[in-house]
């Protein structure tokens, strides 16, 4: 089977750029994947230009083969703030608001700074602090798919992801659950932010980690 070329963008990101996805969603539907779940990857392709997204037919049509069952499991994600009606999960790593929330947080968090400088260094620190907030407050969801693997899965998306931005495996989930600690405190920033239009206070600029005294 010859799937339609897809080209992507070289360098950060991966977005969906050229090829054929109407076509490679009629090939996906023809050799057997449910019509209504490829026109529906079709258009979150077009409103998101993510090829990750092509992944889910193709993830469908091996759960099926595997008869792998699929229940809807009922989390409870981070209650956000909502100024002025926006939830603050909304300004994550891909906003203005979000990056200057993250500045803002190592700025002035002595314990998330700490925790940051045990495992990266100060040029990593931000993307770093901002992957591990999409973690915490972006990626929860009410509802999700779960199946005998899906465990497995986000364990590996997660490694990638904070592996990516620097982070040593070992200091994935420490650095987490720092973040996770002190998301009320980001939320705060959030909310100031985003009421003062993305620009943080003009204050007199601080490392983000003490000099050592050794």
């Amino acid at each position: 089977m010859t799937l339609p070329n897809v080209t992507l963008h070289g360098g950060g990101p991966k977005v969906l750029d050229q090829g054929d996805p109407q076509g490679l969603m009629e090939l996906l539907a023809a050799a057997g994947s449910h019509a209504a779940l490829c026109d529906a990857t079709l258009v979150a392709a077009k409103l998101t230009r993510e090829p990750i997204v092509l992944m889910v037919p193709l993830l469908s049509a091996v759960l099926y083969e595997r008869r792998k069952l699929l229940e809807l499991v009922k989390e409870t994600p981070p209650e956000p703030k909502f100024p002025r009606g926006v939830p603050t999960y909304t300004f994550d790593k891909h906003t203005r608001v979000g990056k200057a929330a993250i500045r803002e947080l190592l700025r002035v968090n002595w314990d998330v700074r700490q925790r940051l400088a045990e495992y990266v260094p100060e040029f990593r620190a931000h993307d770093v602090a901002a992957m591990a907030s999409f973690y915490v407050d972006a990626v929860p969801l009410l509802l999700r798919a779960a199946w005998s693997q899906s465990d497995q899965l986000y364990a590996l998306g997660l490694q990638t992801d904070m592996g990516k931005v620097g982070t040593p495996d070992e200091g994935i989930m420490p650095i987490l659950s720092t973040i996770r600690e002190h998301r009320h405190h980001l939320d705060e920033i959030r909310c100031r932010l985003y009421d003062r239009g993305g620009q943080p206070q003009r204050q007199a600029e601080l490392p983000l980690f003490r000099e050592s005294r050794r």
